[in-house]
């Protein structure tokens, strides 16, 4: 009798174009030791040449046969509830699913029905029994935004009875969350804090990617949270990312506990391996760390919003309304000429969409704080 379900989970996957990934033995012989592979897929497997949604983001699709070489090397769990799985639409949503579905891989997070997309993965030997549930910060592609279709909002109220009913039937809930402040190594207070509730629900583990770089994880309770394990494979000429260190969590999960282990590993140019470098190591104990400090980490977040503020969400928040941020003499007769032709032009669906994103609105509530002082 098997006493273990052996799950191996890793970040964010995503291959725009045709090549073939090579895994070294020791990260084979790690894929074998488990029952089970789960990886996010970042964006559906879809073709350029159908309809994009007209949401405002940048738009990536998987190239199938790339993802056709991952499942042959032991993925067999995907999770979609991402930001970019609807950026093909509905069809591209389709053809993800009827593609998983055709090679027998699972997935959880997005669907075409509202059932399909909350859909838990149970896990379960003649021993324990694991429920899995995939939900993502409301960005583009939620279920509210399509009717139905689309990826699990992790704020909608399903989830949280989704979690009490796994957590009444289950020996372990793991909750595996796409959320989070890109290319910051530490995670926001706010994200903590959601984390920490699923786990005071009864919740074993909080395993969470879209950040792209590696943050830190921290026991908690009764429970354990990885708060970004950063990307796993990423191939795409459109968007780059930061790739390394990233990790691999292994879990050994028996009906009384978990036994958690970490492995970095570095991706360069379609070939996978283990990192060993102290270096690494050392800095994985940092990120950890650093989550104790109150003062540095605080430090840390501030720096973080600031900087994703200024490269990414202020030119977001003035586009709202048509505009360009007021800081340069081009800006600045861009925008007299822009108010002169068509006045305040908002756009609600992006209004909208800039008020989903718990992480925008808990970067910007942070900034203005911090420039007013009105918390002291």
């Amino acid at each position: 009798m098997n006493e273990h379900i052996n799950l191996l989970i890793t970040g964010d996957v995503l291959i725009e174009k045709k090549i073939d990934i090579n895994y070294s033995q020791e990260i084979k012989k790690l894929i074998s030791c488990h029952n089970y592979f789960c990886c996010n897929l970042e964006g559906p497997i879809a073709t350029p040449l159908q309809k994009k949604s007209l949401d405002d983001d940048c738009k990536v699709c998987q190239n199938k046969e790339s993802i056709d070489g991952i499942i042959k090397a032991g993925i067999n769990i995907v999770s979609l509830a991402n930001n970019h799985i609807m950026n093909y639409d509905i069809l591209g949503l389709k053809n993800t699913i009827n593609y998983l579905e055709e090679k027998n891989v699972s997935y959880f997070g997005a669907g075409l029905t509202w059932e399909n997309a909350y859909r838990p993965i149970i896990l379960n030997n003649s021993n324990v029994i694991v429920g899995l549930i995939n939900i993502a910060d409301p960005q583009y592609g939620t279920c509210n935004q399509y009717g139905g279709r689309g990826y699990a909002d992790c704020f909608d109220t399903k989830v949280y009875r989704i979690i009490q009913q796994l957590v009444e039937k289950c020996d372990h809930v793991i909750v595996v969350c796409h959320a989070g402040l890109e290319d910051v190594e530490v995670p926001l207070p706010e994200w903590r804090d959601n984390y920490k509730n699923f786990i005071d629900m009864g919740v074993s583990c909080v395993i969470a990617h879209h950040p792209h770089v590696l943050q830190g994880w921290e026991d908690y309770g009764n429970g354990r949270i990885y708060y970004s394990l950063g990307n796993f494979i990423w191939e795409s000429d459109k968007v780059k990312s930061c790739m390394n260190p990233t990790i691999m969590v292994s879990l050994q999960i028996s009906k009384e506990n978990i036994a958690y282990k970490e492995y970095p590993i570095k991706y360069d140019s379609g070939n996978i391996s283990l990192i060993y470098e102290k270096n690494v190591y050392r800095h994985m104990q940092y990120l950890c760390e650093i989550l104790n400090n109150e003062d540095e980490y605080i430090k840390l977040v501030n720096a973080g919003c600031q900087l994703i503020y200024n490269r990414w969400y202020k030119n977001k928040f003035f586009s709202l309304v048509g505009q360009s941020p007021w800081d340069s003499f081009k800006h600045i007769i861009k925008n007299i000429v822009m108010l002169f032709l068509y006045g305040f032009k908002d756009n609600d669906r992006k209004i909208w969409l800039f008020l989903e994103s718990n992480t925008m609105r808990y970067v910007l509530k942070r900034i203005i704080l911090e420039r007013n002082r009105w918390h002291q």
